[in-house]
C-alpha cells in the first residue's frame, strides 16, 4: 500500500492554509505535516481546517512562533485508519508531537518535530532522550519528520558528521539504526547560503522512495517535500516471530572500557619487553 505524505515548514500556517489546500487537492496525500505552525490557542482549528482532514497539533506555549501539526486523512484507500497522539512530556522551546496510527491495523509512528536555531544544549539533551525513550521499544515502521536547525550536519552517505556538539549528540543518536532520506537544501533565504535544516527519519530504509522537492508556501523559505512511504500488508496468521536485540538497552560504556582493556591486553601479550611469566597473568 501507497502511502503519501507531504512535509513543510510554513512560518505561519493561517495565512497559508488556502495555499495549501489547493495543493492538497492537487496531490491527494494521506498525511500533512507542518511546522513553524506559528499558531496560539486563540486561533481554532476551524480557521486551518481542511476538508477530509482531521489534525492534531502542538502550538508552542511559552512565546510566540515555532509549532507544529499533523492532518490525517479521513479516508486512506479505503482502508479505516485510526489514531492517538502519544504524551511526550516535552512542552518547551522544542516542540515534539508522536501520533500512534493504525491503517486498517497496520501500525505506523508518525512523529514531527521542531528545533529552533536557539536551543540550549540541555533542550537538546532532552529531545534525544525523548526520541531515545519513545523509540526504543517500537517494532512498527517510524517516519519523523522536522525542522532540526542543524546546518553544521554533513549528510554525505555513510559520512554524517557534525560541527557542534548537539549535532555531534543527533548524529549519534541516527547512527542507531536510523536512515535520514533528504539529501537536496531545503532552506533558501537571501542573504544566508543554502541549507539542509528539514530531515525525514526512518527505521526501514527500503520503504521510502519517490521523493520530491516543490516550490514553498508563500513567503516561506522552505521547500514543500513530497514523499510515499510504502506499508506492506501481512497477514497475521502467518507471522513468524523472530527474535531481535534491542540495541537502544546495551549498556555502550560497558563495552568500550571492555573493548580498550582487550585492545590494552593485546598489545602487552605481544610486547617483547615483558617476560613470558608475566604474559600468562595477561
Amino acid at each position: 500500500m501507497e502511502i503519501k505524505y507531504l512535509y513543510t515548514n510554513a512560518n505561519s500556517l493561517s495565512n497559508k492554509i488556502n495555499e495549501l489546500s489547493q495543493m492538497v487537492i492537487i496531490e491527494k496525500p494521506h498525511f500533512i505535516i507542518v511546522t513553524e505552525t506559528c499558531l496560539e490557542d486563540k486561533i481554532p482549528d476551524s480557521l486551518i481546517n481542511i476538508d477530509n482532514y482531521c489534525i492534531v497539533r502542538k502550538d508552542r506555549a511559552e512565546r510566540r512562533g515555532g509549532g507544529i501539526c499533523v492532518y490525517i486523512t479521513k479516508n486512506c484507500n479505503d482502508c479505516p485508519i485510526s489514531y492517538e497522539e502519544c504524551e511526550t512530556n516535552n512542552d518547551g522551546e522544542i516542540q515534539l508531537l508522536l501520533i500512534k496510527i493504525k491503517i486498517d491495523n497496520d501500525p505506523l509512528l508518525l512523529s514531527c518535530v521542531y528545533r529552533p536555531p536557539d536551543s540550549t544544549i540541555n533542550e537538546n539533551d532532552e529531545m534525544i532522550s525523548t526520541i531515545k525513550d519513545k523509540f526504543s521499544d517500537v517494532s512498527c515502521p517510524i517516519l519523523l519528520f522536522g525542522d532540526f536547525n542543524y546546518p553544521g550536519i554533513s549528510w554525505k552517505k555513510d559520512e554524517w558528521m557534525g560541527e557542534t556538539k548537539a549535532e555531534s549528540d543527533f548524529v549519534n543518536l541516527l547512527e542507531m539504526g536510523f536512515s535520514q532520506h533528504i539529501t537536496e537544501n531545503t532552506r533558501f533565504r537571501k542573504g544566508n547560503l543554502p541549507s539542509l535544516l528539514d530531515l525525514l527519519i526512518t527505521n526501514e530504509d527500503d520503504k521510502i522512495n519517490d521523493i520530491k522537492y516543490l516550490p514553498p508556501l508563500g513567503k516561506s523559505d522552505h521547500v514543500v517535500i513530497k514523499m510515499i512511504s510504502q506499508i506492506i500488508k501481512t497477514d497475521t496468521n502467518s507471522i513468524q516471530l523472530i527474535p531481535k536485540r534491542n540495541i537502544w538497552k546495551a549498556d555502550f560504556e560497558s563495552m568500550e572500557l571492555e573493548i580498550h582493556n582487550r585492545l590494552s591486553n593485546n598489545r602487552s601479550f605481544n610486547n617483547p619487553l615483558i617476560s613470558t611469566s608475566e604474559k600468562t597473568n595477561i
